[in-house]
């Protein structure tokens, strides 16, 4: 599932070798949700791993900017992170 968002967000060129060309593009998204009600996700997957292992700043590659995931209770923290992301980004370019 994490993989899956991780592919909306910024695309995956192997999809393109699958004949998904479109998909492969992503949608270049700064920020996701999930929408995971408990009554919905008691005895099925739900978002929080998810969320868990794309807001994370590591990864098996090393450090990396992080995806940002939010599920519905988490809506304002991915609101939070999402103007620090912006912050950041406006900073670098005022710098150089």
């Amino acid at each position: 599932m994490s993989l899956i968002v991780r592919d909306l967000m910024i695309g995956n060129p192997r999809l393109a070798e699958l004949q998904f060309g479109e998909e492969a593009l992503g949608h270049n998204a700064t920020l996701s949700g999930f929408q995971g009600q408990r009554h919905w996700t008691d005895h099925f997957p739900n978002g929080d791993f998810m969320e868990a292992i794309l807001n994370t700043s590591f990864d098996w590659n090393g450090k990396r900017a992080p995806y940002l995931v939010a599920t519905e209770n988490d809506s304002l923290n991915g609101v939070a992170m999402l103007f620090g992301n912006l912050l950041q980004i406006q900073r670098k370019s005022s710098l150089m």
